[in-house]
C-alpha cells in the first residue's frame, strides 16, 4: 500500500490547484433562509452607518476648510466677495 494517496488529486491541467479550487467552491454554499437575510440586513445596516459617518465627516473637513480659507482674507477682500467677518460665523 502507498503512504501517499495520488488518486485524491484532479488529472486536470490545474492539477492540486484546481482540486483546492473544487474544494472551495463546494464549501461556500450561500445561504438564502431568514437567518442568512437578517444578516445581510444587518451588514447593510452598518455600511450604511458608517458611509454616513464618512460622509458627515468629509462634509466637516471641507466645511473647516472653507471656514480657513476665508478667514485668511482681509476685510476688503470679504467685502469683494460680499461677506463679512460675521459671515463666517455663520458657517458653523
Amino acid at each position: 500500500m502507498a503512504a501517499y494517496d495520488t488518486n485524491r488529486f484532479s488529472t486536470s491541467p490545474a492539477g492540486f490547484a484546481g482540486h483546492i479550487g473544487q474544494t472551495f467552491v463546494a464549501m461556500t454554499a450561500f445561504d438564502a433562509t431568514t437567518t442568512g437575510a437578517r444578516r445581510v440586513s444587518v451588514i447593510d445596516r452598518v455600511g450604511h452607518a458608517v458611509a454616513t459617518l464618512a460622509a458627515a465627516y468629509t462634509d466637516w473637513k471641507d466645511k473647516r476648510a472653507t471656514r480657513a480659507a476665508l478667514s485668511a482674507l482681509s476685510d476688503r477682500e470679504l467685502d469683494d466677495i460680499g461677506l463679512s467677518r460675521a459671515d463666517l460665523d455663520a458657517l458653523r
